[in-house]
């Protein structure tokens, strides 16, 4: 089975890997990656490929939603490739999943399947949820590929009823027709949900098949649920603050159930630096680290934490990587200015700050702190000012001194 490249960019390609069964292919739209290689492995490709499945694989180079000046092109390409084809599904979770809803229609698909989708992240769309506001900042958004849904595709949406994606799925169902999966107490994990359950696999195959009950795939994982990882590390985050060492015990359990994943090791971290056990937060961030994670949240939490266990140079380390791995973050800008300021480098705390405010120029916070740096660097120029004409000043003093000094022996000379 040969990987065939169906169409390609500088922002975007589109793989297939025909197997011999040439009637059914999926259409999967990769997730959100850090890796910009193009050629890296696509979300779901070893199932697929296991299973004697024909897929076909959309990847970007950067974490924009799908919002490329070729974009359009590629799914053009697609829709040629699998015309033929009795069944196309699009296939995808979180951004790979809003692909898989907004374009089923261009490429022809049959059925769409999209794990905890968003409808949009563009906030004035999406105005309820901030998560990928990062993201957002940046990029371009394409009324053509980001406004309304259109088409009547088939439409299978599954998520969590209790987390912010359930606003998505309302928001998709303003557009178009859509079947509900829900997978409660799991938050935006329902991907680790659904293989820590053994479901993922059915719910892909029957969705492929046209034979999924939706409400006996809700029973099914309702009897499991308390046995994953995942629906533990939801309970957990979500305990209030006095009820922290329940979170604490939920959060444990979740990583002895799933003791290499990072979604249970994140929950324990930030639970314990919630609780001021800073040194049990770096000691688990830095197993996420070791584990082969890392991201934004990661980089930004294990900074603060060892700031707050004195470690100030791994602090700022980790502050200057999460500034240059994620320059368009200006949360992840001002924390790395304000440590800047706090060591005394007002320089590079300026310009880390000045990016800030030019990304969100409403960041007040971050406004006011760059006015307090400019400040400070105001008065340190003029103690360094005034501290150089001291200087001169003692130096020229000296130089009086010994001219007279000289003259006094010239004369003391002369006398004699």
């Amino acid at each position: 089975m040969n990987m065939d490249v169906l169409f390609s960019s500088d922002e975007i390609q589109v793989r297939i890997r025909k197997c011999p069964d040439m009637s059914r292919i999926v259409v999967v739209f990769d997730a959100y990656s850090h890796s910009s290689d193009l050629n890296r492995k696509a979300w779901g490709e070893a199932y697929f490929t296991k299973h004697n499945i024909t897929a076909v694989y959309v990847l970007g180079r950067a974490n924009d939603w799908y919002q490329f000046e070729t974009t359009a092109a590629a799914l053009d390409a697609i829709r040629s490739a699998t015309r033929d084809a009795a069944r196309v599904m699009t296939y995808g979770t979180s951004m790979g999943g809003y692909a898989a809803v907004r374009f089923a229609s261009h490429v022809g698909a049959h059925i769409a399947l999209a794990i905890s989708p968003q409808y949009s992240i563009n906030p004035i769309r999406a105005p309820f949820d901030s998560r990928w506001d990062h993201d957002a900042q940046r990029i371009q958004f394409r009324d053509e590929l980001d406004g309304l849904i259109l088409g009547n595709t088939p439409t299978i949406v599954v998520y969590d009823p209790y987390s912010t994606d359930r606003l998505h799925a309302r928001r998709i169902s303003e557009d178009i027709s859509i079947s509900h999966v829900r997978i409660p107490r799991v938050g935006h994990s329902v991907p680790l949900a659904l293989m820590e359950s053994n479901l993922l696999q059915t719910l892909v195959q029957k969705t492929l098949d046209g034979t999924l009950n939706e409400r006996e795939f809700e029973r099914k994982f309702r009897v499991v649920r308390k046995k994953l990882s995942s629906y533990h590390s939801e309970l957990a985050t979500h305990q209030p603050p006095w009820r922290r060492n329940t979170a604490i015990r939920l959060a444990q359990r979740a990583v002895s159930l799933n003791p290499k994943h990072n979604v249970p090791m994140h929950a324990l971290a930030q639970i314990l630096a919630a609780s001021e056990d800073h040194q049990g937060a770096v000691y688990w961030y830095e197993k996420i680290l070791n584990a082969g994670y890392e991201y934004l949240e990661l980089l930004m939490m294990m900074s603060q934490s060892l700031w707050e266990i004195g470690d100030r140079d791994q602090s700022i380390l980790y502050a200057k990587r999460l500034s240059v791995q994620y320059p368009s973050y200006e949360a992840g800008l001002y924390w790395y200015g304000t440590l800047l300021i706090r060591v005394g480098q007002l320089d590079c705390a300026i310009q880390n700050l000045q990016q800030a405010v030019s990304l969100n120029p409403s960041f007040s916070n971050c406004a006011a702190l760059l006015g307090t740096a400019r400040n400070m660097h105001s008065k340190a120029g003029e103690i360094s000012v005034y501290n150089l004409s001291l200087r001169r000043a003692r130096k020229q003093i000296r130089k009086i001194k010994t001219a007279r000094d000289s003259a006094v022996s010239l004369v003391k000379a002369l006398l004699s």
